[in-house]
C-alpha cells in the first residue's frame, strides 16, 4: 500500500490530501515534486515509507530509468562550484556532482540542504557516497536529483576498488606550471582580501531584458612547504574569505593556472568548474605556526623595520576613525564623498548661476536623498540638491571599503590601520551595515585590552614621518 492509499485509509478525502500536496508545493516555492510533498504531507499525519527506500537495493547506474527512485553507491569524480538561484520570491542552491559506479557516469544535482555537503568539503573528489531516494530525471545524459528525503552519507571505510579512482592526485604548489587545468592542490591561506564585486561585459537574460553579468572575485596567498602562489577566487567561491582566518588550512579542486600579465606571477584560479573549502581531511601540511614561523619574523614593536612584514602581538589601548573609505574601481584613487547643498535655487541658462540663501546654508558631507542638482529647476523654491561620487578620471564606479584605526602596545606603542576584511575582524562585524561610528561605540569597550597577533606592514606616516603600520591579516585574538 502507497502512502496515497495510506492516508485515504486512514480517513482523509482523496481531494483532502491533494489540496495538502497542493499546499506544500507552495510552500516550498515550486521546489518540491508532488512525490516529495506526498511524502512530507504523509510524514505529518504519522506515515512514512521509509521501510521501502531502506528495503530498495543498490542500482547500478546504467539500470536507472527516469521517472523512478534509486539508491546508488558511487564516487565523486568532480564537484562544482555551488550556485545560488531565486524562483517565485524564494532562494535556493543547486550544486552538480560528477558521479560514477562500474557501471557508468551520472550527474548528481543537489538541491537546498543538500548542498551544505559541497560547500563544507563533507564530500571530497574520489569519496565513495551512497545516495538512498535519489529520483532520476533523465536518463541521456543521465541525471539523478535529490529531494528533502533523499539521504548522503559518506563511506570513509573500505576501498571499493570496484569503482574506479579519478586519477588526480594533489599537486604541491611548486609542481604548478602554467596552463595547468583541473588541479587539486592542499595549502593555508594568509593575507586575505575581502571579495569585491564587478560587472562584466558578458549578456544575461533577465524578466526586464538583457543586462550585463554581475560577479564577485576575492584572493589571498596559498602556502604549503614548497611554495607560495596567490590564489584567485571567482563568483560563489569568493564567498568563502568571508569564513576564513590567516592560516586556515584548505583544498582546491578543480582550479586552473594562468601568468598575471601584470606582475608576470603564476596564480591559481578557481571558477564555476572547481571550488574550495575549509579544513580538508588528511591535508599533511605543516602546522600553521611553524609555516607562520617561515614567512615572518615574529617582533616586538621598537624591532619592526620599514616595508618589512613581521608578526606582533600587542595590547589594544585605542581603537578609533571607523568609516567607509571610497574607491574608484578603474584607476583606484581614493574619491572624496559627495557634498551636499540645502537651501539653494538655481537659474538655468547660459548665463545661470547658484545661489545659496545666507541665513540657511549648509554643505555637508554625505549622500542624501535630494532632489540632485541636475533634477532642479531654474526659478523654483529653495531646495537641497546632492551630487553622485565620481573619480576625477571619470569613473562613477565606487566601491566602499570597510576602514579602523588602533593603538597597539606591547611595551612599544604603536598605531595600526585596519582595511577591508582586516577591519571587519578587528570589529567582529560581517559588514557596515549600518553606522561605521555606531559599530565602533557599541563594540569599543570590548576591544580595548584585548591581545591582537597579526601580520603587519610597517610604513612612514608621510604627515608625521613616525612609524605605523597596516594590518595584512590578524590571526588571532584573545
Amino acid at each position: 500500500m502507497d502512502l496515497f492509499e495510506k492516508l485515504k485509509g486512514s480517513g482523509f478525502a482523496e481531494e483532502e490530501i491533494r489540496e495538502k500536496i497542493r499546499k506544500k508545493q507552495e510552500q516550498f516555492g515550486g521546489l518540491l515534486t508532488e512525490d516529495g510533498a506526498l511524502r512530507i504531507v504523509a510524514r505529518e499525519a504519522g506515515f512514512t515509507d521509509e521501510e521501502r527506500i531502506e528495503e530498495l537495493s543498490i542500482k547500478k547506474l546504467k539500470d536507472a530509468r527516469a521517472g523512478e527512485r534509486v539508491n546508488v553507491l558511487v564516487r565523486v569524480l568532480q564537484v562544482f562550484a555551488p550556485k545560488g538561484f531565486e524562483k517565485n520570491g524564494r532562494r535556493g542552491r543547486v550544486c552538480n556532482v560528477l558521479v560514477r559506479d562500474e557501471s557508468g557516469e551520472a550527474t548528481l544535482v543537489l538541491w537546498n540542504k543538500d548542498v551544505d555537503v559541497a560547500e563544507n568539503g563533507a564530500v571530497e573528489r574520489n569519496d565513495v557516497i551512497e545516495v538512498k531516494n535519489a529520483f532520476v530525471k533523465s536518463e541521456s545524459p543521465l541525471e539523478l536529483h535529490t529531494s528533502l528525503l533523499t539521504q548522503l552519507r559518506v563511506k570513509l571505510e573500505g576501498d571499493y576498488a570496484d569503482i574506479a579512482r579519478e586519477a588526480k592526485p594533489p599537486l604541491k604548489i611548486s609542481d604548478l606550471i602554467e596552463g595547468m587545468m583541473d588541479v587539486d592542490v592542499y595549502g593555508r591561506v594568509f593575507d586575505i582580501r575581502e571579495e569585491k564585486g564587478f560587472v562584466t561585459n558578458k549578456i544575461k537574460k533577465s524578466a526586464l531584458g538583457p543586462e550585463k553579468k554581475e560577479g564577485l572575485v576575492a584572493s589571498c596567498t596559498l602556502s604549503d612547504s614548497t611554495s607560495q602562489m596567490r590564489l584567485v577566487l571567482w563568483d560563489k567561491n569568493a564567498e568563502i574569505v568571508r569564513k576564513l582566518k590567516t592560516g586556515d588550512a584548505v583544498k582546491v579542486e578543480s582550479g586552473y593556472v594562468k601568468l598575471n600579465p601584470q606582475t608576470n606571477m603564476l596564480e591559481l584560479h578557481v571558477g564555476w568548474r572547481g571550488r574550495v573549502f575549509a579544513n580538508p581531511r588528511a591535508h599533511g601540511l605543516e602546522e600553521k605556526e611553524k609555516m607562520l614561523a617561515g614567512m615572518y619574523e615574529h617582533l616586538r614593536i621598537s624591532e619592526l623595520k620599514e616595508n618589512e612584514n613581521a608578526v606582533i602581538e600587542a595590547v589594544v589601548t585605542d581603537v578609533f576613525g571607523a568609516r567607509l573609505l571610497r574607491k574608484c574601481s578603474k584607476c583606484g584613487a581614493t574619491v572624496k564623498p559627495p557634498a551636499k547643498i540645502e537651501n539653494a535655487v538655481v537659474d538655468e541658462g547660459e548665463a545661470g548661476e547658484l545661489q545659496v540663501l545666507e541665513e540657511a546654508k549648509s554643505l555637508k558631507g554625505g549622500g542624501p536623498k535630494g532632489a540632485g542638482l541636475s533634477g532642479s529647476r531654474g526659478g523654483g523654491s529653495p531646495s537641497e540638491g546632492s551630487v553622485a561620487p565620481s573619480c576625477e578620471c571619470g569613473s562613477t564606479e565606487i566601491r566602499e571599503i570597510p576602514m579602523a584605526s588602533a593603538v597597539v602596545d606591547d611595551g612599544s606603542v604603536l598605531r595600526c590601520v585596519f582595511y577591508g576584511k582586516q577591519a571587519l575582524d578587528l570589529l567582529e562585524v560581517r559588514d557596515f551595515a549600518v553606522d561605521p561610528e555606531t559599530i565602533l561605540q557599541l563594540k569599543k569597550e570590548a576591544l580595548l585590552g584585548k591581545k591582537l597577533r597579526m601580520v603587519v606592514l610597517p610604513r612612514r606616516n608621510p604627515m608625521t614621518n613616525e612609524l605605523e603600520c597596516v594590518a595584512k591579516d590578524i590571526i588571532s585574538t584573545k
